[in-house]
């Protein structure tokens, strides 16, 4: 008698049924495809689900251009946009932000208009699909390529509608979290899409300035870190730096630069890069001596506010980093704004002063191994030692 074999496995219609090799990628797409098409629950919008999950795993191998070349940019993108149900939504949305880092994927998505998807998915009814949406689009702005496609789809305008509270009085209180959510990650694509220049000159045009100018004051550190490194992108020209000091800027500024209230260490000091990374576009080009107000007093009101001293102190801390052998590329930009702001309140005789105090530790740093700290702390020491 011949051997007796077990009977197959029994497949329910839910199972995932998979290829191998080449063909992998192709079946793993034809799951996708077609969304909109069935009831959420479906075993067809299951197994679309189930088969995203199995193409983000491809995707950390050599198999992401076979994905990609089997189409599964298109099909992502209508999934994202047409798929009843919220979860295969945000699904399609995280596995275009994995297609986004790198090239061939953001090839595809140009090629197949992922922006279109994208601005549809922004206005989803759910928050939970138009966060991974807002998250997806800050990556893609992180490229060239993507900055230029978004500006050219009029993200900024969207951009900004999601970094501005509601109207008619404020959201309801179970609503005011997902929000604030909502609007630090539109924040954070906007500052991405300002580190080009096309990008600038469109937030500037759309009147940007104000909201993210708002954003500067929100509760949370993250809201608090992407609108000044937003806004040190925007104040590059004496409209906007007016428009900022109009709208306290310097006294918001004062406050981050101590950041007394900020625990953690970390958060401490992006917070404060941040900060120092404004005051040093605030400042630089506004000699107090040649320009007209409100020009001029973006240097006199720093040192009003009491941001010399709070300067000392940052670099005392970084001499402290230096001195432990911790200092390196990553941990010094804190110090290089610091030493930039120092160069320019160092125009002010009030402002050197002041800034005295710092000396001895500027020159420590003089001979740190961080060329960029270095050569902007020696700039900083010239001026600061200045004598009329």
């Amino acid at each position: 008698m011949g051997e007796v074999k077990p009977n197959p496995k029994q497949l329910f219609p839910t199972d995932l049924t998979l290829a191998y090799g080449r063909g992998a990628a192709v079946k793993l797409v034809r799951y996708i495809e077609d969304a909109g098409s069935d009831a959420v629950g479906s075993n067809k919008s299951i197994l679309r689900l189930k088969a995203m999950e199995q193409s983000m795993e491809l995707m950390h191998g050599q198999d992401f251009t076979s994905l990609v070349a089997a189409g599964i940019v298109p099909a992502l993108n209508e999934t994202a946009t047409k798929d009843a149900d919220e979860k295969n939504r945000v699904a399609a949305l995280v596995a275009l932000c994995r297609l986004a880092r790198e090239r061939t994927g953001r090839e595809s998505m140009l090629e197949n208009d992922s922006c279109a998807a994208l601005c549809g998915a922004c206005t989803d009814s759910v928050a939970a699909v138009r966060k991974e949406c807002l998250a997806t689009i800050g990556h893609f702005a992180n490229y060239d390529e993507g900055r230029k496609a978004l500006v050219e789809k009029n993200f900024v305008e969207l951009l900004l509608v999601h970094c501005r509270d509601p109207p008619d009085g404020g959201p309801p209180e179970s609503e005011i979290k997902e929000i604030k959510e909502t609007q630090c990650l539109a924040l954070t694509a906007l500052g991405r899409i300002c580190q080009g220049e096309g990008g600038r000159a469109e937030a500037i045009r759309a009147n940007a300035v104000p909201t993210v100018l708002e954003m500067l004051h929100a509760e949370s550190v993250e809201a608090q870190y992407q609108a000044a490194m937003a806004l040190s992108l925007l104040t590059f020209d004496q409209a906007e730096k007016a428009e900022c000091l109009g709208g306290g800027v310097m006294r918001k500024l004062a406050v981050m630069l101590r950041s007394d209230k900020v625990q953690d260490d970390m958060e401490r000091r992006r917070l404060r890069t941040a900060a120092a990374a404004l005051l040093m576009s605030m400042c630089n080009g506004t000699r107090n001596e040649s320009l007209p107000p409100p020009h001029a007093a973006c240097k006199a009101e720093a040192i009003e506010k009491g941001i010399c001293q709070s300067l000392v102190s940052i670099v005392a801390e970084v001499v402290l980093l230096h001195m432990a052998g911790e200092l390196d590329d990553r941990n010094s930009e804190l110090g290089v704004y610091a030493a930039k702001s120092m160069t320019e309140l160092a125009d002010s005789p009030k402002g050197r002063k002041l800034l005295k105090a710092a000396l001895g530790d500027l020159k420590v740093l003089a001979g740190s191994q961080v060329p960029t700290l270095c050569k902007n702390v020696q700039i900083a020491i010239e001026r600061i030692e200045f004598v009329p």
